[in-house]
């Protein structure tokens, strides 16, 4: 699942097949093999999360510009909670999608920051609720790199992350090749 609206992840390149066959020549272009691509918000259902070779583009696609999330007005009625939608017997299937995803899948963000909060508030305010009701931890990641420099300032948001909103910071170091400790 991405928020991104690009095409990047609607294709696989296959594997090659390594094993030595003097009859056949080796292919100058890998082969593409496609996936299943979901960005329409009626399809955003558990079951999709299952299926095999699948990519959910969850703010829309380039291949339909028209209902692209850009705007904060676009977010804010993607995002909105049932009750404010004003819209009695209407189920908001984002948030629906996003419960059940949240809490029976393990989540590895990437290319989230802190200055990205308003967007992961649905998430941790899920995750929250989660633990308090299971009393288990939620399987939530976030990858995200940081200069030597910044040691001090990786240290308190991995103890903000994991007391606030029950999410594992996955530290990497952007100007050396090993991992903070």
């Amino acid at each position: 699942m991405t928020t991104n609206y690009d095409e990047w992840l609607d294709e696989e390149i296959a594997v090659p097949d390594l094993a030595p066959n003097p009859d056949r020549t080796p292919e100058a272009v890998p082969q593409l093999k496609g996936r299943t691509v979901i960005h329409a918000v009626e399809h955003l259902i558990y079951a999709n999360l299952n299926r095999p070779d699948t990519v959910i583009l969850l703010h829309v696609s380039v291949l339909n510009p028209v209902g692209m999330v850009l705007t904060t007005q676009d977010y804010v009625r993607l995002y909105a909670n049932d009750r404010l939608r004003g819209e009695t017997g209407q189920e908001n299937f984002v948030l629906t999608f996003l419960e059940a995803l949240f809490q029976h899948k393990t989540v590895l963000f990437i290319g989230y920051g802190l200055e990205e909060l308003e967007t992961l508030e649905y998430v941790i305010s899920k995750a929250r609720q989660i633990r308090e009701r299971t009393s288990r931890e939620a399987n939530h990641y976030l990858l995200q790199g940081f200069f030597s420099h910044e040691h001090e300032v990786m240290r308190s948001l991995r103890q903000y992350y994991k007391a606030e909103c029950g999410i594992h910071l996955l530290p990497f170091l952007r100007d050396m090749k090993e991992m903070l400790k």
